[in-house]
């Protein structure tokens, strides 16, 4: 199994939000499932250098490191279908990119794209809200994935209020 710190800077990283944290089982179901897509994971018909890991038990990220660019369609889509694999069998959606996940006193919540807005005009998210821009798409922009929302794309939202 391929360590993080082993992987490339520029390796393609996808980033999944559940709405919810994942029980200690459905970590270990996760975590066995995840050791078995990356040993079979080909691009090409040779093996990707991957990893996949759970952060706060809410968020699951998929790294393959492909330094020469050579990753091909059928590879990630086999990473779609993992995760969407995993959405039936845990129940949870996994794909929702309208999912929000921001701090709210120090525990991670989620909440609707709607509904991020509306506690954006009840100012109950401001722009030193930490929030989790899980669009990011290559490991080395990862120190950009838990900031203020000042520093992320939901600047954007705040500053349409």
């Amino acid at each position: 199994m391929t360590n993080f710190n082993d992987l490339s800077s520029q390796s393609k990283t996808w980033i999944y939000t559940s709405e919810r944290e994942f029980t200690s089982q459905e970590i270990e179901l996760i975590n066995n499932k995840a050791k078995d897509f990356i040993a079979d994971w080909e691009s090409h018909g040779k093996s990707v250098k991957g990893l996949i890991e759970i952060r706060y038990n809410r968020f699951i990220f998929i790294y393959a490191d492909d330094q020469s660019d050579t990753l091909c369609g059928r590879a990630t889509d086999s990473s779609v279908r993992f995760i969407q694999e995993l959405e039936q069998e845990l129940n949870i959606s996994l794909m929702d990119r309208m999912l929000i996940a921001y701090k709210e006193e120090n525990q991670i919540t989620t909440t609707s794209l709607p509904d991020f807005q509306n506690l954006i005009t009840e100012q109950k998210i401001t722009e030193n809200t930490t929030v989790f821009n899980c669009i990011l798409t290559q490991k080395s922009e990862l120190e950009n994935w838990e900031v203020p929302a000042k520093n992320s794309w939901h600047k954007q939202l705040i500053g349409s209020v």
